[in-house]
């Protein structure tokens, strides 16, 4: 769709009180898109990136939003939907560790502990954290 198409698209969506569903793809939607007139969001093909269904629904949970957001994920049980979730919940716990642990040197540094916050890992020890999220990887 050319931005032009896309614009009277967005348009519609936000004026026409007889236009209630607007079809986005993932990818789209991830893609330089404020749809403020939307308020709920729901994804029947999970993505296995988590990080790109979040800039998706960003899409619809931006400034000028006056709604509450509300985010429905259809995962039906026993299919591959499901083992993407999980996947998806993996790639999260990574991140979220990884993070954490990031925030936790800074602090100790800026505290003026002793300590790096830069720290390079061998491809080894990215492997070993990867997998084992819980894993601490050397002293940092």
């Amino acid at each position: 769709m050319n931005s032009k198409d896309r614009q009277e698209a967005l348009r519609t969506i936000a004026e026409d009180d007889e236009v209630k569903v607007m079809l986005v793809s993932m990818k789209a939607g991830g893609v330089g898109l404020n749809i403020t007139a939307a308020n709920n969001v729901i994804i029947l093909d999970p993505w296995w990136n988590p990080y790109v269904e979040e800039q998706a629904i960003s899409r619809v949970h931006r400034q000028g939003q006056t709604r509450d957001v509300y985010v429905f994920r259809i995962i039906s049980p026993n299919t591959i939907e499901e083992r993407i979730k999980e996947i998806q919940d993996g790639k999260r716990e990574v991140v979220d560790g990884y993070t954490e642990r990031c925030v936790g040197v800074m602090r100790r540094k800026v505290s003026g502990k002793v300590g790096r916050w830069v720290r390079s890992l061998t491809s080894l020890e990215l492997a070993g954290a990867i997998s084992r999220p819980s894993l601490s990887v050397g002293n940092v």
